[in-house]
């Protein structure tokens, strides 16, 4: 059995990545297209963006476009066991974290082969997939994400959700998020093992 587990505003975001169809690129190659989503636990307010790549650089780009689409964060976000985030047990993504520090966020992930810890963002994916991108045709990336925004304004954010009974965006102003811009804009710079000889 699982036991539905609420947070209090402010608490907690859950972040995944799912795969959501192809895109031709510009030379005509097909590309997986992945919708990075993110939901506040709380208010169960939506983001989502769509990518060609789930790398460390790109996972940081979508947190950042999340924080200003929702006016801040929250003190925890819960992911799962994706290496972008942790390396392996006991052991973080040290550019990940750095990310995290400087936001003074906490990441979490869940146990392995528990991913319904975060149930919230696991059935978020499945609303995207079947809610916003099946059916549809879309020319590239950037049309794909224009519509994204429009589709949770006008009906992902919009709408009753059925477990809490309101409105994402009425409940979004109870969240009191850690505010966007009060932190200095952070600069990804990539870490990377290097080998030096002394010879």
């Amino acid at each position: 059995a699982t036991v539905r587990f609420e947070t209090p505003p402010g608490h907690q975001a859950q972040a995944d990545w799912g795969q959501v169809g192809y895109l031709r690129d510009a030379e005509g190659r097909s590309r997986p297209v992945y919708a990075f989503t993110y939901v506040l636990s709380f208010s169960r307010m939506l983001f989502v963006h769509f990518t060609t790549s789930t790398n460390l650089e790109t996972l940081v780009d979508c947190h950042r476009k999340a924080f200003a689409y929702l006016g801040g964060w929250p003190r925890q976000i819960l992911y799962d066991n994706m290496k972008q985030v942790r390396l392996g047990p006991g052991r973080w993504n040290p550019a990940f974290l750095d990310f995290a520090d400087h936001h003074g966020f906490a990441p979490r992930t869940h146990r392995p082969y528990r991913p319904r810890t975060k149930g919230k963002v696991e059935r978020a994916v499945d609303y995207v997939k079947d809610g916003f991108v099946l059916g549809r045709q879309f020319a590239d990336l950037d049309e794909m994400n224009a519509e994204g925004i429009s589709w949770l304004e006008g009906t992902a954010n919009a709408r009753t959700h059925a477990t809490t009974g309101r409105r994402p965006m009425d409940l979004l102003p109870q969240e009191g998020l850690i505010p966007a811009g009060s932190v200095p804009e952070y600069h990804f710079v990539p870490f990377a093992d290097r080998t030096a000889s002394f010879e």
